[in-house]
Order: structure tokens, then C-alpha cells, then sequence
């Protein structure tokens, strides 16, 4: 496990923190713990509701990477987990190497019986954009708990598998920006 850090303690430069981790669950509370910390300075409405899905959302995805892309076999996890300036928003981007692409517009809703299968329905519901590439040059994207819909050609897209989830985070009320 590795971490850095990048960012100002007066806000005016996004705060990322670098993780890389063994593709492992029982590396989930290191991640929680570091959204956690990168949460707790800043003042947003309903900040217990939105650091609850933030970490939920990460716990799925990190948990969908290692059971889904790696299924088992050992590798690492790469994670960026950036707060924008002014707190705006929250941004998690995972790169991994577990070489298994899927296109997520056929992973299907869950049923209500099922027992499992809900982790990128989760995903969705928790956050406002989410992003994903398969390392093999296609991406897709969900906006607003939407399907997932091919993404439009821009940035260069990195090597392996690679997602961005993006939470907007509320301004207190009676305020336009997070501070």
C-alpha cells in the first residue's frame, strides 16, 4: 500500500490523495478512512448523507473491481480521490490491470429478490456522473442514476481499466459555493 498528497490547505488547489492498493476487500476501511479524512474539513448540507454515499459508492466499486475484474487473483488498485477546490465536488478515478472489459449499458437493473448484483446500480443512485473505460479504447458513461450510454470521444483515455465517479457536493443553504 502506497499514499501521496497533493493540494493546498487554503482550498484554491484541488486536494488529491493517491492510494495504491492490493486488490483486496479487506483494504476497504483504508479507503473509507481516506474519504473520510478528505471530507471532514468541509462544510456542505447534509454532510453525514453525502459522506455516507461517497464511501459507499467507493466501497462498491473497489469491491466490484475485485471480485468482477480480478476474481480473485491477486494485483493492485490504483486510486485518485480528489476534492475540487471550494469543495465543490468530490472526483474517485481507479485504474487496474485486472485485463477483464465488460460494457456496463448490459449489466442489467437488479432484481429485488436477488441477493447481489447491485453494486453499479448503487453506484449510479449515489453519485451524479460516472465514467468508465475498458482499457481497450471504448467508454461509457451514466449521468443523474441514467443508463449508461457510449461517452464522447475526448481526453485520451489510459491504459486498463479506469473509472471516474463524480459527486456533486451541496453548498450549505444560503450559500453558492462550498467552502
Amino acid at each position: 500500500m502506497s499514499t501521496t498528497s497533493t493540494g493546498d490547505a487554503a482550498g484554491s488547489a484541488p486536494h488529491t490523495v493517491y492510494l495504491d492498493l492490493p486488490a483486496n476487500v479487506a483494504y476497504l476501511g483504508v479507503l473509507r478512512a481516506c474519504i473520510q479524512e478528505l471530507l471532514a474539513g468541509i462544510e456542505v448540507s447534509d454532510h453525514e448523507g453525502v459522506d455516507y454515499a461517497v464511501r459507499l459508492a467507493a466501497s462498491e466499486l473497489m469491491t466490484n473491481i475485485v471480485q468482477h475484474g480480478y476474481a480473485g487473483r491477486g494485483g493492485r488498485i490504483r486510486f485518485a480521490l480528489t476534492l475540487a477546490p471550494g469543495g465543490s465536488q468530490f472526483v474517485i478515478e481507479t485504474q487496474d490491470q485486472s485485463g477483464c472489459a465488460f460494457d456496463p449499458a448490459c449489466v442489467p437493473e437488479p432484481s429485488i429478490e436477488a441477493l447481489d448484483g447491485r453494486g453499479l446500480y448503487l453506484i449510479r443512485q449515489l453519485v451524479d456522473q460516472v465514467t468508465y473505460s475498458d482499457g481497450h479504447g471504448q467508454a461509457w458513461e451514466s449521468r443523474e442514476s441514467g443508463p449508461f450510454e457510449p461517452a464522447e470521444a475526448g481526453e485520451p483515455l489510459p491504459s486498463g481499466a479506469w473509472w471516474r465517479l463524480v459527486k456533486a457536493l451541496p453548498a450549505l443553504d444560503g450559500e453558492e459555493g462550498c467552502a
